[in-house]
């Protein structure tokens, strides 16, 4: 069987331009979550993103955010979510005095999400990994 070359050409072109990553075209601030908390959390939301469940030492894939919130170099965004069907809200919600605070617009993060307690309560704490 013979194949035409101009055929084949355009073939292989096709399959170079397909198999390229797209990822590095997406605008806007690409987070990927790990949990560092020890539990499964459910009903994890980051920001304006629905996270889902996120089980304990797992990550997410990348979410894309328009812009994410940051407060003296550290993560400042609502993080809400469940463990063991208990609700736990976010640590950055201590931060009041917001001087620092600042949004990014663009860039990759890889970020943590740990839980610490204060005054016997639970909190999510979010970290640059």
């Amino acid at each position: 069987m013979k194949i035409n070359k101009s055929v084949f050409g355009i073939c292989v072109v096709c399959l170079i331009i397909m198999s390229c990553s797209k990822e590095d075209d997406i605008n806007g601030v690409k987070v990927k979550f790990y949990n560092e908390t020890s539990f499964n959390i459910s009903e994890l939301n980051v920001g304006d993103k629905n996270v889902g469940p996120l089980d304990k030492n797992a990550s997410t894939d990348f979410f894309i955010y328009e812009k994410f919130g940051f407060d003296t170099g550290i993560p400042d965004e609502n993080c809400t979510g469940k463990i063991v069907d208990q609700l736990v809200k976010s640590y950055s919600r201590f931060y009041w005095c917001g001087t620092e605070k600042t949004f990014v617009e663009e860039g990759t993060y890889e970020m943590v999400i740990k839980l610490v307690e204060i005054d016997s309560i639970k909190y999510f704490r979010i970290d640059l990994k």
